[in-house]
């Protein structure tokens, strides 16, 4: 350059230095965006973690007040049909309807966060599959059979529970604002 001609300015150092300057500018200025999406996002996402923990707790709570405080899994087979439809009815009110935005940003959470809220997924679909074969077993399976199925389906209630509490929480915990 003209202005310089008697310094040794490497003019090619200063312009990798500038542009260097604004990439980890740009980075940390993402860096925030994300953070600040992925904690809008979790958010979001405890409302539907919230009615899933109410509608789990409504679903245990009516299976106390049909079976008692020990429920037991022969009692369930004892049960008519129509009334095992009406159980099943009540464990499909439980569900996660998560908003659209997390499958399209479900890499802003941290694997832990989204392992719990697949995990809250899987055990919800499996709490739905058991309760289903509560009415759909039939003669086909012996009584030894349906009775640790039955048994199973009252343990998935706990296990359901658990996985939902331990991804809200994981949820309150990415949302918190500090």
């Amino acid at each position: 350059m003209w202005i310089c001609t008697d310094y040794k300015i490497d003019w090619t150092a200063i312009a990798a230095g500038i542009a260097l300057w604004i990439w980890v500018h740009d980075t940390l200025r993402r860096r925030k965006e994300r953070a600040a999406s992925r904690r809008l996002l979790a958010q979001i996402m405890t409302k539907p973690f919230m009615e899933a923990e109410v509608e789990i707790a409504r679903f245990r709570e009516s299976l106390v007040a049909r079976f008692g405080g020990e429920a037991s899994a022969r009692e369930l087979l004892d049960t008519p049909v129509e009334g095992r439809e009406q159980i099943q009815a009540k464990a499909l009110r439980v569900t996660l309807d998560l908003p659209s935005q997390f499958i399209d940003k479900a890499d802003l959470f941290d694997s832990i966060s989204a392992s719990l809220v697949a995990k809250a997924f899987a055990q919800i679909g499996y709490l739905h599959r058991l309760w289903k074969l509560q009415v759909e077993s039939n003669d086909d399976v012996d009584a030894q059979g349906r009775l640790r199925l039955a048994a199973a389906a009252f343990e998935q209630v706990a296990v359901t529970e658990n996985a939902i509490k331990e991804a809200l929480n994981a949820m309150l915990r990415v949302g918190k604002v500090s």
